[in-house]
């Protein structure tokens, strides 16, 4: 028993320190084992918000985009009547050919000239039309788009009236929240250059083009004759786009214009089924095409069935 005993006591002797050893090593590592995972679980919830965080900013910039287009497609159809100040940074800067400013106060005093919603508008303008044909972007998430619009009035004080029109493009400039930061115009008539990109000209050619506009001109209202209505899409320096209504015509091929104005001009002027005078619109409309092999058509346009409803 004795030699049991001492055996018992040797042994607890040795395996005492040895468990107390052990065991606080074990329950470290199982710490920072417990950290090291409560760490990373940590670190990666914080990269999970993150990326939560940004998706969330981008929809909500995207959401914002949207209704900003929506936004101006509301101000260009009434002419800013009234314009949404909310769609405008307050920082808001605006360039075109004759006029820079800067502030949402600023731009709100041009629209309402220019659309004759102010006195001094009323005073020197009247039909006056802006027309949005389109808008694009880049993208949802980029911070600009473009629109492509008509413009029009008609200048007051001269005897004549003068109806000037300008076609072109607004660039725009988007802040953080997807409000208009900057919006520069460019004109077809002075801007666009050979392939269709803009470039600035100077306040000199703006207003030498709106001057243009300005003068007498013989035209088919001055002359009492009807004009075929039509949408202007393009006023570029040596041509214009235009969009006519579906109409009725009068057509013979030519070979030289004046033969084509003569066979037009004599079926108008009574020799036609019914041997009455007819009144054409203008201007006549000529095709020409590509291939020397095909005749070239001149159209009278004799009626427009939108207008006879």
């Amino acid at each position: 028993p004795l030699a049991i005993a001492a055996l018992a006591v040797w042994t607890l002797g040795w395996t005492a320190p040895i468990h107390l050893r052990v065991q606080p090593r074990r329950i470290g590592m199982h710490s920072a084992t417990q950290q090291t995972v409560h760490a990373s679980a940590a670190e990666a919830k914080g990269l999970d918000d993150g990326r939560v965080s940004v998706q969330a900013q981008a929809n909500n910039f995207v959401s914002r985009k949207a209704a900003l287009v929506e936004g101006l497609r509301r101000e260009y159809n009434s002419f800013f009547r009234p314009m949404e100040e909310e769609l405008y940074a307050p920082g808001l800067t605006f360039s075109d050919p004759l006029s820079s400013l800067e502030g949402v106060a600023a731009y709100k005093n041009n629209v309402d000239m220019l659309s004759g919603d102010s006195k001094f508008g009323r005073l020197l303008f009247a039909d006056c039309g802006l027309v949005m044909h389109n808008v694009t972007t880049d993208s949802p998430e980029s911070r600009s788009l473009c629109t492509r619009w008509t413009l029009q009035f008609r200048f007051k004080l001269l005897p004549w009236r003068p109806l000037a029109q300008f076609t072109g493009v607004s660039q725009y400039t988007l802040d953080d929240q997807a409000r208009v930061l900057r919006q520069q115009d460019y004109w077809d008539s002075i801007n666009m250059q050979p392939g269709g990109s803009y470039a600035p000209a100077g306040k000199v050619a703006g207003l030498l083009d709106m001057l243009k506009q300005f003068m007498p001109r013989s035209s088919a209202e001055a002359a009492g004759d009807r004009e075929l209505p039509y949408q202007l899409l393009r006023r570029a320096a040596q041509y214009e786009v235009r969009r006519y209504p579906q109409y009725i015509a009068v057509v013979t091929e030519y070979e030289r214009r004046l033969d084509g104005l003569g066979t037009l001009g004599a079926y108008t002027g009574g020799a036609n089924e019914a041997s009455e005078e007819l009144k054409a619109y203008v201007p006549s409309l000529i095709s020409a095409p590509d291939s020397a092999q095909e005749p070239k058509r001149m159209r009278w346009p004799m009626m427009v069935p939108a207008l006879e409803r």
